[in-house]
């Protein structure tokens, strides 16, 4: 019995001890960061010694147990930096936080390999912002850099817009620091357009994703670019001068480095540019932009974030004459058009936001944002054109070579337009970040008041051969004429949640799933968009990431989407709608004993309820109706290393398939007795004593404006040897031809082809001065960093691309689509300063 009373007693005295042994441990938190601040996801914290560890999540923070009374050591390590390791003696239950600075290994020019790894588990592109520097860019505004590195495509070096794997320009997002930016309606052309909202010279940080992105992000269907601005260290700049534009940016902080700011201000002059196209006349064009950030730190729990942006284009022309030659060697075809009026266009826009970071807790992250954004565009001109097309004597024999030996038709068009739009756009919202254990929570809720002054007068009239255009001998027609007053105030509401899931074992699994929701309250509609993304990161001796994307992706239409070819707005329009899966891989490997990536990803996109439209230049012209599904597949593959030892170069390819069906497009055909078409709806003669039958033909599956099947982007990059400081890069891009055809708004017709885009541009650097040198450090020079100077040749095969066409008619009512050719070969000089 004595023996019985012993045991339950031991074993009561054990289990009072068992809380008492599993208070013998200690617990170390924190947040890991870069050189930069910036938080870091998925490095390993690892306790040396013994199989315990996590990884941070996407707030930087950690938590780990370690015994107490024992000393222990804690490694923090990542592919690409500095392992660090911690040693420390904890007291029993002490928790003790550590927050921890993980430092770059030395390296030369490896930046944008070692950063791709922080991104690349999330299916983001990092794009580091030395790449902008090196690019060879006519447009000099910071999206240049996506066709250079092959993430997106675009066949106008005149304009800063883009096409992402099948989609047009409207469905592209840009953040800032999280506040959305918007871009003027109004420009047509690409020599219109002025600076984009992104100062390359602000920019400390670029992720760029092609599609199948996060919850978090917004609707939109194609693809985002999220740009963060510097947080500036001390006091720096730069200047630099070219024959394209100006630019000056300046950062510093206060003594207490409570205070940082960062501001620029730019000036574009593409003149250079623009007197290189086939119309001669008086370009006047004058851009110039200039933003400011800052950021107060109250303490390490709360900070504040303000930007502003001033943005002012003004485009002015008066054009003089014009002449285009087209056709074979053999039976050349010349348009000589001499013009008179002018054009005078104006597109200001404005934008400020404020944002509040507060950090209750170390493993939480809220942020509270206010912006308001304002456009102002303008955009007028009256220009009258005589023309005369004829055939060319290509003899050259012939005392007459090349002039018209033949005149095919001559003619009067006259195009005017008074058209005013603006547009406010104020939003508030909230964002919110929680790290639970291996697991990151976030979510974010936006409130948007939109409101859209639109003024369109506009007609285009064809007086050719002697009448005029459509013919009447009763009436004098305009062969088209738009006139509206639209006024649209809106209220939208839009937010996400979304989690992110990390799982390790010998292998790394991240899974992020969530889902958006929008409303609208001008067509009623609400809209629910699951994703997920998958990511694995293989415990293989090769360095390899698999991803996977699924999900629903909308676009709510904002203005132009409503507007139909007519000018009249259809309010009840619904969000354009896509299902996407994208799946992909990231490999690092040594080649030549270098490192290289090889990056490939393919993808399906099923759209419905999508909004046809037209594209005539950089102009979009939407249907105003969903009618039409749609589909887009493809592949995209990038090869990103040093071809060159200590030099980035890369080379690109894609390859994409894009087709849609409008639902109730259709052709009045006239059958033979074979079948065969020998008449239809825009050339219905009915005089074929052969026709047996009329019908009515669907055209089904046609190619989308974008189907841009095949593009290349190789970016090469050189030094001399043993003189590092010279430098030269090369930039190749080649895009095979888009569709097009005449304008009868009848999409179906739009069965040609536009020649392949086709450029190559070349720069020349060298460092003039180098102030890290030891020679220069106790000199008064030693606060100047260096200066470089740049010579650029664009378009350096001279190849004429095509951007669009004039569709002019002859005595023989023969329709010719004249080409609009961009640029040609031009030199840009440039020095940079940096201090």
């Amino acid at each position: 019995m004595q023996i019985r009373y012993k045991i339950i007693l031991g074993l009561l005295l054990l289990l009072h001890a068992l809380p008492l042994l599993a208070q013998q441990k200690a617990k170390v938190f924190g947040v890991v960061k870069n050189e930069n601040g910036q938080m870091m996801d998925i490095v390993s914290v690892s306790v040396v010694g013994t199989t315990n560890g996590v990884r941070t999540g996407n707030t930087g923070f950690y938590l780990v147990e370690i015994p107490s009374n024992v000393s222990s050591t804690i490694a923090f390590s990542f592919v690409g930096f500095e392992t660090q390791l911690i040693t420390l003696t904890p007291q029993p239950n002490e928790e003790k936080q550590i927050d921890i600075v993980l430092k770059l290994k030395t390296h030369f020019l490896h930046d944008v390999n070692i950063r791709s790894q922080l991104e690349r588990v999330e299916g983001m592109t990092p794009i580091e912002p030395k790449q902008i520097e090196l690019m060879i860019n006519a447009s000099g505004n910071l999206e240049g850099v996506l066709r250079a590195s092959g993430l997106a495509s675009s066949s106008n070096e005149l304009s800063s817009q883009y096409s992402v794997r099948g989609g047009n320009f409207d469905e592209n997002m840009v953040y800032v620091n999280d506040f959305e930016i918007y871009r003027p309606f109004l420009i047509r052309s690409g020599q219109q357009e002025g600076l984009t909202f992104a100062n390359p010279d602000l920019v400390s940080n670029l992720k760029f994703s092609a599609g199948g992105f996060q919850a978090k992000y917004g609707d939109k269907l194609s693809s985002v670019l999220d740009i963060t601005y510097k947080q500036p260290k001390d006091f720096s700049g730069s200047v630099t001068a070219s024959l394209l534009g100006q630019a000056v940016s300046l950062q510093g902080t206060s003594k207490n480095r409570r205070f940082s700011w960062i501001t620029g201000f730019r000036n574009k002059t593409n003149q250079i540019l623009l007197k290189s196209q086939p119309t001669e006349g008086e370009y006047r064009p004058v851009f110039y932009d200039y933003q400011l950030f800052t950021t107060y730190t109250f303490s390490d729990k709360f900070e504040i974030q303000a930007i502003a942006n001033v943005n002012q284009n003004k485009f002015k022309f008066k054009p003089e004459s014009q002449s285009t030659s087209f056709g074979l060697v053999n039976q050349t075809v010349r348009l000589d058009i001499a013009f008179s009026g002018d054009e005078t266009d104006k597109f200001n826009t404005m934008m400020g936001g404020l944002s509040g970071i507060y950090r209750p807790r170390k493993n939480v992250k809220l942020k509270f944002m206010t912006s308001a954004f304002q456009s102002n565009e303008d955009e007028t001109f009256d220009i009258t054109a005589a023309y005369l097309i004829g055939e060319v004597q290509t003899d050259i024999s012939k005392p007459n070579y090349n002039n018209i030996k033949k005149s095919l038709g001559v003619g009067v068009y006259q195009d005017y337009a008074r058209n005013f739009l603006d547009a406010n756009v104020i939003n508030v919202s909230h964002h919110g970040t929680m790290y639970y254990t291996n697991n990151t929570l976030s979510w974010g809720i936006t409130a948007q008041q939109e409101y859209i002054h639109d003024r369109i007068k506009e007609w285009h009239r064809i007086d050719s051969a002697g009448y005029m255009r459509p013919y009447s001998p009763n009436v004098v027609n305009i062969y088209s004429y738009i006139k509206t007053n639209v006024t649209l105030p809106s209220n939208r509401i839009n937010g996400y949640v979304q989690n992110a899931f990390n799982f390790t074992d010998t292998s790394h699994y991240k899974l992020i799933a969530g889902v958006r929701f929008s409303y609208w309250d001008v067509n009623k509609e609400w809209l629910i968009s699951p994703r997920a993304q998958f990511t694995i990161i293989p415990d293989w001796k090769n360095d390899v990431v698999f991803r996977f994307g699924t999900g629903i992706y909308n676009q709510p239409p904002f203005y132009r989407e409503l507007r139909d070819l007519d000018g009249v707005v259809h309010l009840d329009v619904k969000a354009q709608k896509s299902y996407q899966i994208v799946a992909g891989s990231d490999y690092n490997i040594k080649i030549w004993k270098r490192k290289f990536t090889f990056t490939s990803e393919a993808y399906y996109k099923y759209l419905w309820d999508v909004v046809p439209y037209e594209v005539d230049n950089v102009r979009i012209k939407y249907f105003g109706k969903n009618n039409t599904i749609a589909y887009a597949t493809g592949v995209d593959l990038r090869l990103h290393g040093e071809f060159v030892k200590d030099a980035d170069s890369w080379v690109s390819l894609s390859y994409l398939n894009t087709k849609e069906n409008l639902k109730d497009d259709f052709i009045n055909a006239t059958l033979n007795k074979n079948h065969e078409v020998i008449d239809s709806r825009i050339n219905s003669t009915n005089q074929d004593k052969t026709a047996v039958a009329d019908t009515v033909l669907y055209p089904g599956w046609i190619r989308r404006p974008t189907d841009q099947r095949i593009n290349v982007s190789i970016f090469f990059s050189d030094y001399l040897p043993k003189h590092p400081n010279y430098q030269v890069h090369l930039n190749l891009l080649f895009g095979s031809g888009l569709p097009f055809g005449p304008p009868d708004h009848n999409r179906y017709r739009d069965t040609l082809t536009i020649p392949p885009y086709r450029r190559v541009d070349v720069g020349f650097s060298a460092q003039l001065f180098d102030g890290s040198k030891d020679k220069y450090k106790q000199k008064k020079v030693h606060h100047i960093k260096s200066v470089w100077a740049s010579l650029e040749i664009f378009n350096l095969l001279g190849v004429s691309n095509t951007v669009s066409y004039q569709w002019i008619k002859d005595i023989y009512n023969t329709t010719y689509a004249v080409p609009n050719y961009l640029t040609a070969r031009r030199l840009n000089f440039k020095l940079t300063c940096k201090f």
